[in-house]
């Protein structure tokens, strides 16, 4: 039953029946599958149109039906690796953001984590009303860019609506439904090539200490000292977003830089340590490692050996992705000395049998590392092991214990070497 406001301006304005006050594209012959894109001013009626092709085909809206405040990755119902990349996917690939929760998130990374839930969720077919439209448009087209990827990956369609036209190049929809604001439809099949789209906003410079400052807090393990890099001749090459300092890559030499062993200077000649390389969380997803991967490879004339270590690693191929191929990681922390260290450090840290064996596995991890730099760099081996104990005994003391024991605790991670062209898996000898 109407009420007296409903009967006076249905009286007052003529109006003696339903009138419908936006446009109708439901009999426009869609083919309603992959992604359709829904855009157009606010008040054009896309909302409304799009609600009933919802409803017409059975597409899933999404809530936010999960626990709010328990860690991210418990939301998600998969194993730990797959987990992992599936939040990788969508740009999440931070691990203190693993074990934060929904509410603890920024407004990006909540619709982030909201897209990959959905993949987790299993849903075929989906409706995002407002897609992206309370991101800053940089972040909105780099989430677009990741979603349409994770959509056609998993087989999935969606009907997206947003008053913002700027992410049709970047979401690359099947079909593309434009609503003006005089009402009028325009229907494009689209159609995609499977190519990123931010190259020419990216810029790869040579950058500083202080540049890697900027992105320290954004990497997992402590942030590296100054004096530490320059002992190690450390090198900075930094990606620019447009104005944005979007990322660093962090290169330095094996050994010291006023080492006097020629086996080793021949090393750091030949041979450099990827130590660190940090994305910005609002710029992950969009190739950005493999350009500054890139951008090392010619900056050295593709004539260095480069070793990388990631703990990341273990669950996404983020490397062989960027050309690195995958070694063996030498797991000594099985070995019965190792074992017997942390049993006597634990006991009694400053005797004589805890600094030996600290001596022994350190030594022993150094000469190892040495052999592989050599076997992979082609380089002849002239050391052995007494030298790496002798240089080991000398810089460490019975004091220096609890320093021994940060040096020598084992990390599980993925190793990793890219080798020059033309370079063979021999250690000259």
């Amino acid at each position: 039953m109407s009420s007296e406001k409903v009967k006076n301006i249905k009286k007052i304005f003529n109006i003696n029946q339903k009138i419908t006050r936006y446009p109708d594209f439901l009999d426009d012959g869609i083919n309603v599958s992959g992604i359709v894109f829904i855009h157009g001013k606010s008040g054009s009626g896309k909302s409304v149109n799009t609600r009933k092709l919802a409803d017409t085909y059975n597409y899933k809206t999404i809530d936010i039906d999960f626990c709010t405040d328990i860690p991210i990755v418990d939301v998600i119902s998969y194993n730990l690796p797959k987990t992992l990349r599936l939040l990788n996917k969508v740009g999440l690939s931070e691990p203190y953001l693993y074990l934060s929760d929904y509410n603890s998130l920024s407004t990006g990374e909540k619709f982030r984590f909201i897209l990959a839930y959905v993949v987790s969720k299993g849903y075929k077919k989906i409706y995002i009303d407002e897609f992206c439209s309370y991101l800053d448009r940089d972040t909105a087209k780099i989430v677009s860019h990741l979603f349409q990827s994770l959509l056609r990956e998993n087989s999935i369609s969606a009907l997206l609506v947003s008053a913002h036209d700027d992410i049709v190049n970047f979401l690359k929809p099947d079909i593309s439904i434009n609503i003006d604001l005089y009402g009028e439809i325009i229907i494009e099949n689209k159609g995609f090539k499977n190519e990123s789209t931010f190259l020419d906003a990216l810029k790869v410079t040579i950058g500083s200490f202080d540049d890697y400052e900027r992105l320290s807090r954004y990497h997992y393990f402590p942030d590296a000292k100054k004096e530490i890099c320059d002992i190690f001749r450390a090198k900075y090459i930094n990606a620019y977003y447009k104005n944005d300092l979007a990322a660093i890559l962090v290169i330095k030499n094996p050994y010291p830089k006023d080492v006097d062993n020629s086996s080793l200077c021949e090393l750091n000649n030949n041979v450099k340590i990827i130590y660190r390389i940090i994305v910005h969380p609002t710029y992950r997803g969009i190739g950005i490692p493999k350009l500054l991967f890139t951008f090392l490879t010619h900056m050295f004339n593709d004539n260095q050996t480069f070793f990388l270590n990631s703990a990341l690693a273990e669950f996404l191929p983020i490397f062989e992705s960027i050309g690195m191929d995958s070694i063996p990681q030498l797991d000594y922390y099985k070995e019965l000395n190792y074992i017997n260290f942390f049993k006597s450090y634990s006991r009694d840290k400053f005797s004589d049998a805890t600094y030996n064996l600290a001596i022994n596995i350190f030594s022993h991890v150094l000469f190892n590392s040495y052999v592989k730099y050599c076997k992979y760099a082609c380089l002849k081996r002239e050391l052995n092991i007494d030298y790496f104990e002798y240089v080991v005994s000398s810089t460490f003391y019975k004091d220096d214990i609890d320093a021994l024991a940060d040096e020598i605790k084992f990390f599980k991670m993925k190793e990793y070497v890219y080798k020059p062209k033309g370079v063979e898996h021999e250690n000259k000898k």
